[in-house]
């Protein structure tokens, strides 16, 4: 179960001094000590007094963990690599994931060519297994990487924290977007689009559709709503998670990441939906019946990763599966856990859920225009060979080989394990 980092904070409450090494907090009498009459004693006046202090203490450890992530970003402790990464049980796949197909530029992906009428079906887990689909049983807890042919972990099972802390996380976090999704008021299209008959709520910083800057999305009537999504401390805490397992399993592409937007934030002064994420923008899928259809999010970067945690009340083992075409493969995804893949070449979609059931999720994701706009010196193409010539040709130039450089920096377990 993994515990990838002590950064990821909810009030505090993840402080060493009360988690131990595997994440669980240290128990004590959950009641005051009783004397034999059945009477609890008064908690004298000093005790208070230590208490109050070791909440002020707690509290400072906890804002400079968050000072640090923001900074630097989330770190992989050796302990967390020996168990949650030598000792995992990877998934091996037959692809050569250098060999995938993207577009010319190699930033972003393509969209698929199947018709509309074969992508917007959602599918049982009985049919998938008619089709041949193997389905991999999995707890939603333990790490477990996904290989491609020569390897190299191009995804992950990230799975969750122990404890019951971040248990809570979910569990107030489902019960938000419930009310959140009863409470909104979206129109009828909003639930109708490429991705499945959901309502979804994306925010952060992007960059296409003609754009000349980078900016964050336009949220429309629903700028209140994110607002509220951004302060909630419970889906910050399950952002910080994400990038936490981002960074262990995939520690190149996570610097990638993390510089790719500071950069950005800092050429254009936009806010970060949260501190402690690498991912620039964030989509809420909304109504308690996420279920997504065959699709892949082309537009975000080629060789990137995307987060998706899965939340809700529904049996893991019947619906609401992760399902990868391209691998043919049905992973149970339980409620509360995380994980990465990427998301612009992997064609991929959720196993449907009982009528009785409900089911949302929270994915984060960079565009890879992004990355190109901060890479051509915050311009676009057009300006960058209009004002630099040369350096738009030597641009042009790395077009060939950007994915294939992109995926040099995934790591194999043997090297993500060589400092242990």
């Amino acid at each position: 179960m993994p515990t990838y980092l002590s950064s990821i904070d909810n009030d505090g409450a993840d402080d060493p001094s009360h988690i131990n090494k595997d994440g669980d907090q240290h128990s004590g009498p959950s009641q005051p000590l009783s004397t034999s009459d059945g009477l609890s004693q008064p908690t004298p006046p000093d005790c208070l007094s230590k208490k109050r202090k070791q909440s002020r203490t707690n509290w400072r450890r906890a804002n400079k963990r968050r000072e640090k992530v923001a900074k630097i970003g989330h770190e992989a402790a050796e302990w967390v690599v020996r168990e949650h990464v030598q000792l995992s049980e990877p998934l091996p796949s037959p692809i050569d994931h250098a060999k995938l197909d993207v577009s010319a530029s190699g930033y972003v992906g393509i969209r698929s060519r199947e018709s509309k009428h074969a992508l917007r079906k959602s599918h049982s887990l009985d049919e998938l297994i008619d089709m041949g689909f193997e389905v991999v049983r999995w707890d939603g807890r333990e790490a477990r990487p996904i290989l491609d042919s020569n390897g190299r972990v191009c995804g992950v099972l990230a799975g969750r924290p122990r404890g019951s802390s971040f248990q809570a996380t979910l569990d107030r976090t489902y019960e938000y977007l419930q009310a959140e999704s009863d409470a909104e008021a979206f129109r009828p299209g909003q639930s109708k689009h490429r991705r499945g008959r959901f309502e979804a709520i994306a925010f952060g910083m992007s960059f296409g559709g003609g754009q000349k800057e980078a900016k964050r999305l336009a949220t429309g009537v629903h700028a209140d709503l994110v607002e509220r999504f951004l302060a909630n401390k419970d889906v910050a805490c399950i952002a910080n998670f994400a990038d936490s397992a981002f960074r262990t399993w995939s520690p190149c592409l996570y610097a990638y990441y993390r510089s790719t937007l500071q950069k950005a934030a800092a050429h254009t002064k936009q806010p970060l939906n949260f501190p402690g994420s690498c991912f620039a923008a964030m989509s809420v899928n909304m109504g308690g019946r996420v279920c997504c259809f065959k699709h892949r999010d082309c537009v975000n970067l080629a060789f990137g990763w995307c987060a998706i945690t899965s939340l809700g009340n529904f049996d893991p083992e019947k619906g609401g599966h992760f399902v990868l075409w391209d691998l043919k493969l049905a992973i149970e995804f339980p409620p509360g856990s995380t994980l990465l893949i990427p998301s612009a070449v992997f064609s991929h979609s959720n196993t449907s859920i009982g009528d009785d059931e409900q089911r949302f999720s929270i994915t984060q994701y960079t565009a890879g225009a992004l990355f190109r706009w901060v890479e051509n010196g915050f311009k676009t193409d057009a300006e960058l060979q209009a004002t630099d010539p040369a350096y738009f040709d030597h641009m042009s130039s790395l077009k060939a080989t950007r994915f294939e450089e992109g995926i040099s920096m995934y790591c194999t377990l043997e090297e993500l394990c060589k400092n242990i």
